[in-house]
């Protein structure tokens, strides 16, 4: 290897281990309280390292929410599974494999946290805007997936049901930490808004 392309190979390991920590750090205290101390403490990196790969927390943040979205992969798909008979197998399966990929809502907190503290800074809510967008986008393949098993009403475009169970998701999850509810009656706030 030449040595400018070692350094290119380092500089992407770093900065992809930076990203790793992000996503393990920044649930344990919250957008706002987190720090880029917090984020590269005990890590070997350091400041400078993380501002060399990112211009402010904000932007690595976002780039946080982008690296989630690749993690997910096409997790709609779980609801082709042959062996689940209805819409209720349906969601119930996909909850689970997100549960498996995700943190049981903590990022749904993490953004609400991060929009409070960026909300007057356009150039940072038109990035999350987008990012809702493209959410949306997975949503309506997962409603697409439901419709052709025919699972799910057929009265809105995908997107517009992808939005609606989008919204009944993050409230609830909003709920439940705020007000520490137990997790129940999820599915069958889905099940209601998506049944035919």
């Amino acid at each position: 290897m030449r040595p400018n392309t070692k350094f290119a190979v380092r500089r992407e390991a770093t900065r992809q281990e930076l990203l790793r920590l992000g996503l393990t750090r920044f649930p344990l205290k919250g957008y706002s309280s987190t720090t880029i101390d917090d984020l590269v403490r005990d890590s070997g990196y350091t400041r400078g390292a993380f501002y060399f790969h990112f211009p402010g927390k904000e932007d690595f943040f976002l780039e946080l929410l982008r690296t989630r979205a690749e993690l997910r992969d096409e997790w709609w798909r779980v609801a082709r599974d042959p062996g689940i008979a209805d819409l209720r197998e349906a969601i119930v399966a996909t909850l689970a494999h997100l549960d498996t990929r995700e943190d049981g809502g903590a990022w749904l907190l993490l953004i609400a946290d991060f929009f409070q503290t960026v909300h007057e800074q356009p150039e940072y809510v038109e990035q999350l805007r987008e990012l809702y967008q493209q959410w949306l986008v997975e949503l309506g393949a997962f409603v697409a997936v439901l419709r052709e098993r025919g699972f799910a009403r057929t009265d809105l475009a995908d997107r517009a049901l992808g939005a609606e169970i989008f919204a009944t998701v993050e409230g609830h999850t909003i709920h439940r930490a705020l007000y520490e509810m137990p997790a129940t009656g999820l599915v069958d706030m889905i099940v209601r808004q998506l049944q035919p």
